[in-house]
């Protein structure tokens, strides 16, 4: 239920009426925000972004995400909080070519999000899942099946990940653009409790569409992992795909609403519900200046209450260091 309210909301951001809008063929500098998904296995792994296929600039970006973890079934019991950072740099090496390279890590820290988040839910009756009958601030992962238990690991890092992404323009006029890519992720698992696959390899194909008042995204991406992780016992997919499509509405050369919404096949291959797709949507909100723009956004789980987080909020800040 929280899903449908959650994507109501941003519908009703996103449609807003077109006089709003200045009408002027506005130029889109950054794209559809930085973001990765926060379903607690997939952010550890590589998943591929929503990328644009218009965008000429290069660009020096930092993120920071904080997340609650809540999923609670009959085969596991994930509790904790998830903080992402995020530092990279995109290049657009020239007309054709443009390559993304950034260092993600993910770490429990008390973020204190339980008790907002039971708030929201009760304000808007949304069914709690059994939030409200466990304590507060836990750090638990607890997966019987597969003999693991881990608690009390606040403070701890979940991940660190390494990513560099290749893209080669195919098509581009001033309106429409269609682009290839291929994407390279490497993940240190002698520093994180929440070990995955050392390599993983992606290849994806963007579209993008630009209007005067706003602009569409759509990614379709193909990843490939050779399992290593110490969680040795459960099985991860050797492959995933995944689908991610973004609106931008251009209030003003300064404001800018932004939806996203993306799906990820499961990454196990069991009868789990870590192996069911997981939905996420985001609304975010840009304010640019000049060469600089910042970034608010808020990530929800959609139809499948136990694979995701239960919400995410971020912040960038993005730079221009070569302005087209």
């Amino acid at each position: 239920m929280r899903g449908y309210i959650f994507l109501l909301f941003s519908c009703l951001a996103a449609a807003s009426p077109g006089s709003l809008a200045n009408e002027f063929n506005r130029e889109d500098k950054f794209g559809p925000l930085q973001h990765h998904t926060q379903s607690p296995l997939h952010s550890s792994s590589l998943s591929p972004q929503l990328r644009s296929s218009l965008l000429s600039n290069s660009e020096f970006y930092i993120s920071s995400v904080i997340a609650s973890v809540w999923a609670n079934t009959n085969t596991y019991q994930l509790d904790y909080y998830q903080n992402q950072f995020v530092i990279g740099s995109n290049w657009q090496v020239n007309d054709d070519w443009r390559l993304d390279v950034n260092y993600r890590w993910n770490y429990a820290g008390n973020n204190q999000l339980d008790g907002p988040t039971i708030y929201f839910h009760d304000i808007f009756n949304i069914e709690q899942n059994g939030r409200d009958r466990v304590d507060k601030d836990r750090f638990i992962i607890d997966i019987p099946d597969y003999g693991i238990h881990l608690a009390n690991f606040k403070g701890q890092s979940l991940s660190h990940t390494f990513t560099s992404y290749l893209q080669y323009q195919l098509y581009k006029e001033q309106t429409m653009g269609i682009s290839v890519g291929g994407t390279l992720h490497y993940s240190n698992t002698k520093h994180g409790i929440l070990d995955t696959p050392r390599l993983e390899q992606g290849l994806q194909l963007n579209f993008s569409l630009r209007e005067r008042s706003y602009t569409m995204d759509a990614s379709l991406a193909f990843t490939r992992r050779k399992h290593s992780s110490t969680f040795q016992h459960i099985p991860y997919r050797e492959s995933n795909f995944s689908l991610a499509l973004g609106y931008r509405y251009y209030i003003s050369n300064a404001h800018t609403l932004l939806t996203q919404f993306s799906i990820h096949q499961g990454i196990t291959n069991d009868e789990s519900e870590l192996s069911k797709p997981i939905n996420e949507f985001t609304l975010g909100y840009r304010f640019t200046y000049q060469r600089t723009a910042v970034e608010f956004f808020v990530t929800e789980n959609m139809f499948n209450a136990d694979n995701s987080t239960d919400i995410a909020l971020g912040l960038n800040v993005r730079y221009l260091y070569n302005q087209d």
